[in-house]
């Protein structure tokens, strides 16, 4: 039984890291260490679990959304630039983070998981504003990673260069390989300490400040919407809140929001403000995609280019698009890049899983984290990523801890009503 614990407080542990876990290799080249560590887990859970009906209802349809993506590219693979190898290096990968949500959802604690990704960003967050003061005073640019050959392929790019990386300006991402993946990482941390911790004691206030700065130190314009997004929602469920007395409602919203005007005023603030003016991200992720829709015939639409078939797509229909990255030409956007990818078909599914999973949780932490997953699936490519299985692993995991808690209730009632009759 002890063993049993500590197994799963392993795994729990395994998964709560895996975007960090993510960024190295492992024996098998085109298998991450965070994903090659978590094999054994997960057959071993799968088969313990094996005849237990699939959690189709209870998971929106994020199955359903796997598979009717594969389901789209197989009709797709009749067009005359699809290549069969290309999609099954992220077909095996799908299969792979089926397996894992499915298990995590029975397994994976979320109470625990919770106070380890919180423990853990702290941790981040701290060695990020290091970075930033060390680079300030001296110039010196401290790691970005445990060890730079441990690196996993896919992910090294051009960050391991630091002169090349840091040309034109220094941006703190502690132990990632960029900031937006420390950004990403430490976000459901971020937004427990706002609406999971009713208390707000000195070290709950010193946390959100303390996060704010790490924050804006990356430079991350995904960071600084987090930023308000976190602040804003603060904000608003103060001002309807029904516990909290009037006195002390002007009091926090008032300075919740001098806060978040001297975070825009800072001059953080205006460096993120002006990359983001430059748009040279956005438009390669985002407009970008929706210009390679445009290119698309009926039959494309319906079912997509392939999965991990839009270079191939862009390359055989000679598309060109003045956002292109050499090197690159695949990369879109997660949610407009599910058109181009499987179709409109498939499209509709994915976005039954943000709506279904908004609407069904009335908890203000998983609304917060569902619209923040949301933003970064616009802003990145992260679908079929250890990055979208960890926040579908975590919203998943709390929906199914609302569900306990709430039939708990219910339980407790009809106790209540029974005990009532009786006496």
């Amino acid at each position: 039984m002890i063993k049993e614990k500590k197994y799963n407080e392993i795994f729990v542990l395994l998964v709560s890291i895996l975007p960090f876990l993510y960024q190295y290799k492992s024996p098998i080249s085109v298998v991450s260490f965070g994903e090659f560590i978590l094999i054994p887990f997960i057959m071993y859970y799968f088969i313990k679990r094996f005849k237990v009906k699939l959690p189709f209802g209870t998971c929106n349809g994020i199955f359903m959304y796997f598979f009717i993506g594969i389901f789209c590219t197989l009709f797709a693979s009749y067009e005359s630039h699809f290549k069969f190898n290309d999609f099954m290096t992220v077909g095996a990968r799908i299969i792979y983070y089926s397996a894992l949500i499915y298990v995590c959802y029975f397994e994976y604690d979320c109470n625990l998981g919770c106070k380890i990704i919180k423990k853990i960003s702290i941790f981040f967050i701290i060695y990020a504003i290091i970075q930033y003061i060390t680079h300030l005073f001296s110039g010196i640019v401290l790691p970005t990673t445990i060890n730079p050959n441990w690196v996993f392929a896919p992910e090294a790019g051009s960050r391991l260069d630091y002169e090349r990386y840091y040309r034109w300006l220094y941006r703190s991402s502690s132990l990632f390989l960029e900031p937006g993946y420390f950004v990403s990482y430490c976000t459901p941390a971020f937004i427990g300490i706002f609406f999971l911790e009713n208390k707000k004691d000195r070290k709950n206030i010193a946390l959100m400040v303390l996060f704010t700065i790490g924050f804006l130190v990356s430079t991350s314009s995904a960071g600084l919407v987090i930023l308000l997004i976190g602040w804003g929602g603060f904000i608003i469920k103060y001002l309807f809140s029904n516990k909290t007395n009037r006195s002390s409602k002007v009091c926090i919203v008032t300075i919740a929001i001098l806060f978040v005007l001297a975070m825009l005023s800072s001059p953080m603030a205006s460096t993120i403000l002006n990359r983001t003016k430059g748009g040279g991200s956005f438009n390669n992720r985002i407009t970008r995609t929706i210009l390679l829709i445009k290119e698309m015939n009926v039959y494309q639409m319906i079912f997509g280019v392939g999965i991990n078939n839009v270079e191939n797509f862009v390359v055989d229909n000679e598309i060109s698009t003045e956002y292109d990255e050499i090197g690159n030409l695949g990369y879109t956007s997660a949610f407009f890049g599910t058109i181009v990818n499987t179709g409109i078909i498939t499209f509709i599914f994915y976005n039954l899983f943000f709506i279904t999973t908004f609407l069904k949780n009335k908890d203000w932490y998983t609304r917060m984290l569902i619209i923040i997953f949301l933003f970064f699936n616009i802003i990145g490519n992260v679908t079929y990523k250890a990055s979208f299985a960890y926040y579908s692993i975590l919203l998943l995991s709390r929906q199914k801890l609302n569900g306990e808690k709430k039939n708990y209730k219910k339980d407790e009632l009809i106790k209540n009503d029974i005990n009532n009759l009786c006496m």
